[in-house]
């Protein structure tokens, strides 16, 4: 990323192209300043105050053809990581856009499950060494993962080591249950509920010897289940079930 001074002259050019719609990602994209600064100057937040007016900060979101770029450039990059680098973007809000939890829903790019890109993130050893220490702290693998941006089965990977991390903290043992659901069994689960509309998880429970709570947590993978071959591959289909439990 470039990190030379913004002379008044460009900045006045990026307030011009913000005008006529184009979006701060593009700009940052095409001149190779982060979001963050090109944000600044387009919003007036610089020492660039002879050169005219400027849009209202308040105006300057993610719009709809930003929310498409996003989810076109998730495939060509590495890692979230390197999307907040470029974007200027918090992790929280790249992927709030990247999986439609946005107002864009036809903003004409499919949105993209939480598994994928959870695929696609880059653990390193540190961040396996810190799950394993921090998860030792919550009653449950669950309760833990709310408080980060991963799906639970990215997590318990390298929690319970089924990684190829080898650090000195040691993975969580496995707890081995009666009655463990296997993957067959929470893959016919999901396909009940996706059954019909009006399909709940209280109902697919009647049918089944385990606890509402346990249904749940396989309908919304948040288990160690992931949407491969074997179970659930649409994104679609993923995206549904992740927003829509009931």
């Amino acid at each position: 990323m470039r990190t030379t001074p913004v002379l008044a002259t460009t900045c006045q050019e990026w307030r011009e192209r913000f005008r006529t719609d184009t979006t701060l990602f593009a700009i940052a994209t095409d001149t190779g300043y982060t979001r963050v600064t090109i944000r600044e100057h387009v919003a007036g937040e610089c020492d660039h105050s002879d050169i005219g007016s400027h849009p209202n900060a308040a105006d300057i979101g993610i719009q709809a053809a930003e929310c498409r770029q996003i989810r076109a450039r998730f495939t060509e990059v590495e890692s979230i990581t390197q999307m907040v680098k470029e974007s200027g973007h918090c992790r929280k809000t790249i992927i709030k856009h990247l999986t439609g939890a946005c107002n864009h829903s036809n903003s004409g790019e499919q949105a993209i499950s939480r598994y994928e890109i959870s695929e696609n993130e880059q653990i390193s050893a540190s961040q396996c060494a810190e799950f394993r220490r921090n998860a030792v702290e919550y009653d449950n693998l669950a309760e833990y993962t709310k408080n980060l941006d991963l799906a639970y089965y990215t997590v318990a990977k390298h929690v319970k080591g089924r990684c190829s991390h080898e650090i000195d903290v040691s993975p969580l043992p496995t707890q081995e249950r009666a009655g463990q659901i296997t993957a067959a069994e929470c893959n016919q689960m999901r396909k009940q509920y996706r059954s019909g509309p009006d399909v709940t998880t209280s109902e697919v429970a009647t049918e089944w010897p385990h606890s509402e709570q346990t249904i749940q947590r396989h309908i919304l993978f948040l288990c160690d289940h992931p949407p491969d071959s074997l179970l659930v591959t649409d994104v679609r289909t993923v995206q549904d079930l992740l927003s829509g439990a009931q």
